[in-house]
């Protein structure tokens, strides 16, 4: 009789407590994005956190790189925040996206626990609004057509002629050198290091005439091209005929850290809202430009004594 009660007491005991862990509602996921609307490029911080019992083990995707159309660039993670028993644990990722509209990024995922007891948490969705660096109702400017060449006339004889006597005269020319001792080869001029280089071009644009003419449009196409060869010589990004979107993206792929990568990002952008949206800043602002490239320079700058080989400078319509 006593062995069945006790029977009962324990089967009822254990009916209580699948009862209670049935009832216990899993810890609510946080998910905010700081700030919700940007422009392209611009940097954003996602910050998800979880409250759970302390001493029990969470795991995050740590190694996230893309979170539905936002690129992410790095993933901070804070010490818990321990409150009697409870403890907060975040993650911290900073972003960017290179693309314009309402993106909507998906929940994201963590692990609570370890082994088969583990429960596999989700946060809710978000919205990250993306507006163009161009203003509202401006349009970019209309690309000029391809070259055609001339119809064939009658100065094509003249044409002939005159290359039959650069020809002649072509080979006069080489037969005339070949007669000559050879000269000793000039020893090669020392190669500038990549920030040198840089920072010695971005002086030479703020000395140069093109603010003082109002030649805003130059100024700036010239302040891309030092900002991308840089970033090729320093990092090994190909940057010849490619998109300032293309060359940021390698460019984090190189390895830049958020701030160096919003740098990159803020140049580019904003040279080319000036090269193709018609955009006129004053001339302090082309001046914060070249301040930001060079911050950007001193950020990254070479270390080592060792100096890549130069390639030829990108260049841009």
């Amino acid at each position: 009789m006593r062995a069945s009660a006790a029977r009962c007491v324990g089967l009822a005991l254990l009916l209580a407590a699948r009862a209670a862990a049935a009832s216990e509602t899993p810890p609510r996921v946080d998910l905010r994005l700081e700030p919700a609307e940007v422009t392209v490029g611009d940097p954003v911080t996602a910050t998800i956190s979880v409250e759970v019992p302390a001493g029990v083990p969470v795991a995050f995707q740590d190694d996230l790189k893309q979170w539905g159309k936002a690129v992410v660039l790095s993933i901070d993670a804070p010490p818990p925040e321990t409150n009697g028993d409870r403890q907060r644990v975040r993650r911290v990722l900073h972003l960017a996206a290179y693309e314009t509209g309402e993106l909507e990024l998906p929940p994201l995922e963590l692990r609570m626990g370890e082994g088969d007891a583990a429960t596999v948490l989700r946060s809710d969705a978000v919205t990250l609004r993306v507006r163009s660096v161009l203003a509202e109702g401006e349009e970019l400017a209309d690309l000029r057509p391809p070259w055609e060449p001339p119809p064939v006339t009658r100065w094509l004889p003249w044409a002939l002629a005159a290359l039959a006597a650069a020809v002649l005269l072509g080979a006069y020319l080489l037969w005339r050198r070949r007669r000559r001792p050879a000269e000793p080869p000039s020893p090669p001029r020392p190669l500038l290091s990549p920030d040198a280089e840089a920072l010695q071009a971005l002086a030479a644009l703020l000395a140069g005439p093109r603010l003082g003419r109002g030649e805003i449009k130059l100024f700036h196409v010239e302040l891309a091209e030092i900002v991308k060869r840089y970033i090729h010589r320093r990092f090994g990004v190909p940057t010849l005929e490619r998109t300032s979107a293309e060359v940021t993206h390698d460019a984090q792929e190189a390895g830049l850290d958020a701030d160096a990568l919003a740098l990159v990002v803020r140049v580019l952008q904003g040279c080319d809202g000036v090269k193709f949206a018609r955009q006129r800043p004053e001339p302090a602002g082309c001046r914060e430009r070249v301040e930001q490239a060079r911050t950007l320079v001193e950020r990254t700058r070479l270390l080592a004594a060792a100096i890549p080989d130069a390639s030829p400078a990108p260049r841009e319509g």
